[in-house]
């Protein structure tokens, strides 16, 4: 994931690797709540 890398070197000033995976896991999260509710409404 080079777009990754090159994001994290250009702001390299407060742990932004944690802040990037943090927003990663919860849009991962975001998005598989949301489609689990989509299924349950089925």
């Amino acid at each position: 994931m080079p777009a990754a890398d090159t994001s994290a070197s250009g702001f390299r000033g407060q742990s932004t690797p944690t802040a990037f995976y943090g927003a990663c896991v919860f849009l991962l999260l975001f998005t598989t709540e949301k489609s689990y509710i989509k299924f349950l409404s089925f």
